[in-house]
């Protein structure tokens, strides 16, 4: 594989998509999931060991078994 994997912790381990700086020098970064977060610049290039968690649909990601995110589910109107 050759893109560069990289982790952030968001309450568990995710897949780094993209990062981005915005107007007033905040780093955003973009997971493979579709979160996005402020982000202090910190990664893995690995994920940890140990009882560490990680998203289940990113490591899906990794492993080819997923394409892009799931749609959002949208609430309908009553």
């Amino acid at each position: 594989m050759s893109e560069d994997i990289r982790w952030v912790e968001i309450d568990s381990w995710h897949l780094i998509a993209s990062t981005f700086i915005s107007r007033g020098s905040r780093w955003f970064v973009t997971t493979r999931c579709g979160l996005e977060r402020e982000w202090n610049q910190t990664f893995l290039d690995r994920l940890p060991g140990g009882s560490e968690k990680s998203c289940e649909n990113c490591l899906k990601y990794l492993v080819g078994d997923l394409d892009a995110p799931a749609p959002k589910k949208s609430r309908k109107a009553k």
